[in-house]
């Protein structure tokens, strides 16, 4: 045998070894028979040249875990075109490896698939479900941090992170080099390893990006650095796999796998390799490099973290959008998310009106801010901004509802008297919000804005709030905080403790002497005082209980009347408060029963059932008695029965209420739940003389002649005469809709008839075609049509109306609004405009510029 030949591995040994590989046995066999035909080695009979002699079949259902030990031990071919390479023992190259071997590859690939969607998940979590590495601290969080500290860590980890990346690349392009050069026809083997490969370099890709974007997200030196151990853990998470499947089976540690490819020798074959070698050395090692590189200097220079710039585009956190929190701090906890219920208890739509403080005003001309909202259990905690944005809880899931809405420039001033603060409460917070001082200072440096949305069907058995934040359409800055509304119950048509009367949605509208509305509930007045406004703080009484009288020194309350059942002890103007002491005030009228002295002190009269009385006679009896001469004597005697007033007894000149008076001077009962009849059988009713909530039926036809009060079938309705089931005129705050049914007023509306025409407006609005406007805030006049509307000239003292344009508030018209002087001390700056102040009264309107 010549030494050429004593180097060729025998035939035997070669397609021994062919039973546990998968090469192919085409070309390389035929040329292995004819040198050992060559050498003078034998041939069996049965194996022809050029055959394409494959492994027994047996082998193709050889369990992986058992060929996964004999993958180390691979010796190379004996021609002079074998070499060994080597692959990383991991999920991916395991695929491989099966498919060189002639391994069926269900088993890794039951392991690749789960490893990659475990490997994508945890990524996708990190990254797109998880707002603190995106937004915290009330802002979005910045690759540059001033601390350089922060920022040298943040670099130190980029390149670790790269390092440990760079290891992952290096292990696909063994598998890529590996594929390129072996013996393994293009069959569905060959494609699904590249596939494979192309998996693994895909997520490669996805964790160099995601690892960044960690590493510049983090707000504290060492945090960056447990970055770089998660990106770790993630990608090696297949090779642990591997290598724990490797000892269960060997008790021994899982070394580098070897298998034999293909090295050409002919000059156009090594051409077309080292084109291949240039071409993955681009994508394993250049591309991955220039995008690390390019995120990582990217987003320092424009100061944005790549996931960020990806979900929500180029945002800061320039100008953000303020809501109306608590911890603005403004007075009478001002302001949340105010709910309205939409027309009757039967609907379940309900309507929010959301207000808001941008840096950016309406004459400015820039976008407006839009408003997000969700829906969220009150109990599960409170989203975050991001998450309010995303439309998600405090915990990361989807919100019950959710939506967006783009706000409008709004009055504020008059938007709080709309939703339940009083004048004084109003003017404490208009105030608070415009005191320079401060660091809000509302029309200098903020401007309100207000989103006004419905939600169709509220989730009442999730006992939910609304929380909502804002963003800068410029900037995409994001508030902060979100704002909360109340946790929204279902009314359940009952009205709360000491309130006489409430609304459709709960709020009490009138409640018992001494007491005052507070939303759903009342609350005691200060002493003395029988009725006041709806001011928690400060609040002013406007009629005092029985033995009290309203002052005038400072705020309007009650102090105590200086005689015993004194009716009347109120100041009657500013001239007469010095006639009242620390304590007590001089009386001006008894109280009924009673009379006044010369002494100011109160007496008890002497004649029964006596109004008004002097030392000797009674003046004025009470209802239901006249006053009757006896011998230079008076005393009260009854009119009759339910008569209110009389002349002389007996001779009723108005009955009470449900009666009607007789030929001969006395009162007979009107018919059931009749209040006004002039029947005088007392069996008919009025027309519209029946009770609140009844109606009068019958009398209009000639087989009922009788007029009786029966029940109205319509809800809010206190008059139907016509029919049970159509309203004539509905309660107070409702209006009669085409169908007869009964509807909330507009709003700013106290008065109508009709549902869509308003007939009275609340203080601070203009009626026009029978809706109420509100005027501009510190506009103390206007007439023309529209919100955000002022007569020019006339703004409160130290501000100035000015030209807005067109479509500003959504108007075709163009509207003047007031804005603050620059120097407080001035009264007028009509002339030089906001920034100046005017020297002399000479009026004329100052324009924006470019208006």
């Amino acid at each position: 045998m010549t030494s050429e030949a004593s180097d060729i591995l025998p035939l035997h040994l070669f397609i021994e070894r062919g039973r546990n590989s998968s090469h192919h046995y085409g070309s390389r066999l035929g040329r292995d028979i004819q040198l050992s035909q060559m050498a003078g080695s034998h041939v069996p009979d049965n194996v022809e040249l050029g055959s394409n002699l494959m492994p027994p079949r047996d082998n193709e259902a050889a369990s992986t875990l058992d060929v996964i030990s004999s993958f180390s031990r691979a010796e190379p071919a004996a021609d002079d075109a074998g070499h060994m390479a080597t692959l990383t023992p991991s999920c991916f190259s395991l695929v491989l490896m099966c498919a060189v071997h002639n391994v069926n590859l269900w088993v890794p690939l039951i392991l690749v698939i789960p490893v990659s969607i475990a490997q994508t998940s945890v990524l996708y979590i990190v990254t797109f479900k998880s707002p603190e590495y995106l937004f915290g601290s009330g802002r979005w969080l910045l690759p540059v941090s001033a601390s350089k500290s922060l920022n040298a860590m943040k670099a130190f980890a980029s390149i670790l992170m790269l390092g440990q990346i760079a290891e992952e690349f290096y292990e696909i392009g063994e598998s890529a080099s590996v594929l390129r050069r072996s013996r393994l026809e293009k069959n569905w083997r060959w494609y699904t390893c590249w596939l494979v490969v192309a998996m693994q370099y895909l997520l490669a890709l996805m964790v160099l990006v995601a690892a960044d974007h960690l590493i510049l997200s983090r707000e504290r030196p060492i945090e960056p650095l447990w970055i770089t151990y998660y990106v770790f853990m993630t990608l090696n998470f297949d090779n642990m796999l591997v290598r724990f499947i490797s000892y269960v089976r060997t008790m021994e540690r899982a070394p580098a796998w070897k298998v034999d490819v293909y090295e050409p020798t002919s000059p156009t074959s090594a051409d077309h390799v080292r084109r291949s070698d240039h071409m993955q050395r681009l994508f394993l090692v250049w591309i991955p490099v220039a995008v690390a590189i390019s995120l990582n200097i990217s987003s320092r220079v424009f100061n944005i973290l790549p996931i960020t710039l990806l979900r929500y585009g180029s945002v800061t956190n320039d100008r953000p959008v303020v809501m109306m929190t608590p911890s603005v701090g403004l007075p009478h906890s001002c302001c949340p998310a105010e709910a309205v219920w939409n027309g009757t208890l039967s609907e379940e739509s309900i309507k929010f009106s959301i207000p808001c403080l941008s840096r950016d005003a309406p004459e400015d001309l820039v976008a407006a801010p839009v408003v997000y909202w969700v829906a969220w259990p009150r109990r599960r905690g409170t989203p975050t901004s991001l998450q309010v944005r995303e439309g998600r809880g405090a915990d990361g899931s989807r919100g019950i509802v959710s939506g967006r809405a783009t706000a409008t420039p709004l009055q504020l001033e008059f938007w709080l008297q709309r939703h339940g603060y009083g004048v004084s409460q109003a003017a404490d917070i208009f105030n608070a919000l415009t005191d320079t001082n401060k660091r809000i200072g509302m029309y200098h440096f903020a401007f309100p804005y207000v989103a006004e949305f419905s939600v169709s069907k509220w989730p009442w058995k999730e006992n939910a709030a609304i929380y909502a934040v804002a963003v800068n359409m410029a900037t995409g800055a994001l508030s902060p905080e979100p704002v909360s509304s109340d946790v929204l119950l279902r009314f359940d048509g009952k009205c709360g403790p000491h309130c006489m009367r409430c609304s459709h949605q709960g709020i009490c509208r009138h409640c018992k002497a001494g007491f005052r509305p507070d939303g759903p509930t009342c609350v005691p007045c200060g002493q003395g005082c029988q009725k006041c406004d709806a001011h928690p703080v400060s609040s002013e009484c406007s009629e005092c209980q029985a033995g009290y009288g309203l002052t005038r020194m400072g705020l309007m309350h009650c102090l105590p009347c200086a005689a015993r059942d004194c009716a009347n002890c109120n100041e009657e103007d500013d001239s007469q408060a010095h006639e009242a002491t620390a304590r007590e005030l001089p009386c001006r009228s008894c109280l009924e029963g009673h009379g006044l002295a010369t002494d100011g002190s109160c007496f008890p009269c002497k004649q029964k059932n006596c109004k008004l009385c002097d030392e000797n006679r009674c003046k004025q009896c009470q209802s239901g008695f006249a006053v009757v001469e006896d011998d230079n004597a008076t005393r009260c005697d009854p009119c009759g029965e339910a008569c209110l007033h009389c002349d002389k007894p007996g001779s009723c000149q108005h009955c009470q209420d449900g009666y009607a008076k007789q030929e001969d001077g006395h009162c007979k009962p009107c018919g059931d739940f009749c209040i006004h009849c002039h029947d005088r059988k007392g069996d008919g009713c009025d027309e519209g003389g029946c009770q609140s909530g009844y109606g009068l039926q019958g009398g209009q036809f000639a087989w009922r002649p009788r007029s009786i009060c029966k029940p109205c079938r319509v809800q809010h309705c206190s008059v139907c005469d016509i029919s049970e089931h159509s309203c004539d005129s509905c309660q107070e705050d409702f209006g009669i809709t085409p169908s007869g049914h009964c509807a909330v007023c507009g709003p700013g509306c106290v008065e109508c008839k009709v549902a869509t025409a308003c007939e009275k407006c609340d203080a601070g609005f203009v009626l026009v075609n029978g809706a109420c406007h509100a005027c501009a805030d510190k506009c103390m006049s206007c007439t023309v049509s529209g919100p955000g509307s002022c007569d020019k000239h006339s703004c409160a003292k130290a501000w100035t109306a000015i030209l807005l344009p067109k479509r500003t508030w959504h108007s075709t018209e163009e509207s003047w609004v007031c804005r603050p002087c620059s120097d407080p001390d001035c009264e007028r700056c009509d002339v030089q405009g906001p920034g100046g102040c005017d020297d002399k009264a000479t009026y004329g309107p100052w324009l924006p510029p470019g208006i």
